[in-house]
């Protein structure tokens, strides 16, 4: 519904037969949903009523913080660079140890990642549980790779639920059961 404030506009899109490897609503029913918007409100003559800041944000793409603990500093803010991270690094040394927001934290693009630099590549192994939930197994395994955890796999298909949940901190290393299940009809 739009405008949030007062709505005067209600719009449901529903996807027959979706991809199997795409099919929640933000990947497939949310872009009909928000161009159909725009041509409304374009032919009323409406304004959003979120702020050009707000949108622009909410339009950035979800990134899993990896882990670069260990690494140079200058290969460290390569990495992130890479991923449209932001680092911020302090004069203390030449190796990463440690990091906020720890990895495995899901961030914006553009965000800022603190990084804690020493004299030696020693630091705390500790990383946040991504979320992995939706996700294919191949994309799962990425995911939990570029963070150092280890995954193992009960049944066949897409990620539906995961035995720690996420956000959670473990020892990096850790290996977690990732319950799949098969998307049909």
């Amino acid at each position: 519904m739009a405008p949030a404030n007062d709505p005067k506009i209600t719009v449901m899109v529903s996807i027959d037969e979706p991809d199997p490897s795409n099919y929640y609503g933000g990947q497939i029913s949310a872009p009909v949903a928000q161009q159909i918007f725009n041509d409304v409100f374009n032919y009323l003559a409406m304004k959003s009523d979120a702020s050009s800041d707000d949108i622009a944000k909410s339009m950035l793409k979800d990134v899993v913080v990896p882990d670069v603990r260990g690494m140079k500093k200058a290969d460290a803010e390569k990495v992130l660079k890479d991923q449209h991270l932001d680092a911020e690094s302090d004069a203390n040394g030449d190796y990463i140890v440690d990091m906020n927001p720890k990895p495995g934290y899901t961030v914006k693009e553009g965000s800022k990642i603190v990084l804690y630099t020493g004299s030696t590549p020693t630091y705390n192994k500790v990383v946040s549980v991504p979320d992995v939930t939706g996700l294919s197994r191949e994309r799962a395994v990425s995911v939990f790779n570029s963070v150092g955890l280890k995954v193992e796999f009960d049944g066949e298909g897409m990620i539906s639920d995961q035995s720690i949940e996420p956000g959670k901190e473990v020892e990096k290393g850790t290996s977690i059961m990732l319950h799949t299940e098969l998307i049909g009809d």
